[in-house]
């Protein structure tokens, strides 16, 4: 059985701040209506602001019966213990938004409406692997039309090839992975996406043809040298399998 799969492996590095989770104080469930945020640690001084139940506040510091906390809006405060819990959380900032979009024939045809495919990536990720990146020509003009239209803070990798490596069939695919330069960046000396050695199923192919498109990848490093991740997108065998990420 020949498998077609995509696969995309990558390891990466986060430009985030090393703090990667905070503490976090929101009403507890015995609030039922708004919890008073008050000037210093007794009931008694004054009303600073309030939150509502599923609000949060950075948490500052502890004393007895009260929370030191900052509002969302800098102000700062203190909460009754009695009617407050701390949580642990991802800072806004350090989450990384990855997937996996199989973007239905990128660069075939002239419907592709790329202002909104781009509008898309940009609302909702960091990083992208993107599947079906058609190649015409032995180019990938998709793949080039949509990293223009995401614009300056962008950028991506694609494979040096399609495949299969054959440059009339238009049903071969490039495969491209898209960053945010502000979040992401390559390891040193990685500058495109790689196949894992396997027939690429052009006529100068040589060697056992396991995968129709075989597996590919790219390299980032940890924001200290430290932190890896492992980014996955394939289909399972069969035509009508649908694509998946990890």
């Amino acid at each position: 059985m020949k498998y077609n799969v995509r696969l995309i492996a990558l390891c990466f590095s986060l430009l985030l701040s090393p703090q990667l989770w905070a503490d976090l104080v929101t009403p507890n469930d015995r609030v039922t209506s708004r919890l008073v945020v008050r000037a210093d640690s007794n009931s008694s001084s004054t009303i600073r602001g309030y939150l509502y139940p599923g609000d949060t506040a950075q948490l500052d510091g502890s004393v007895p019966y009260w929370y030191e906390i900052t509002m969302d809006n800098g102000t700062p405060g203190f909460v009754s213990k009695g009617y407050s819990s701390v949580v642990t959380a991802l800072s806004g900032s350090q989450v990384l938004r990855l997937g996996s979009w199989n973007i239905k024939k990128l660069g075939h045809g002239s419907s592709k409406d790329y202002p909104a495919t781009a509008q898309i990536i940009e609302d909702n990720f960091d990083i992208l692997a993107v599947v079906e990146v058609m190649q015409k020509g032995g180019a990938h003009g998709g793949y080039d039309d949509l990293i223009a239209q995401l614009g300056p803070n962008w950028a991506g990798m694609v494979t040096s090839e399609p495949r299969p490596n054959i440059s009339n069939v238009g049903s071969a695919e490039f495969y491209a992975i898209v960053y945010r330069t502000a979040r992401v960046s390559p390891c040193t000396g990685w500058t495109a996406l790689v196949y894992h050695v396997d027939n690429d199923g052009g006529p100068t192919g040589t060697g056992a043809n396991v995968f129709s498109r075989e597996p590919e990848f790219g390299y980032r490093t940890g924001y200290d040298g430290s932190f890896e991740m492992t980014i996955l997108s394939s289909a399972v065998p069969g035509s009508r399998a649908p694509n998946s990420s990890v």
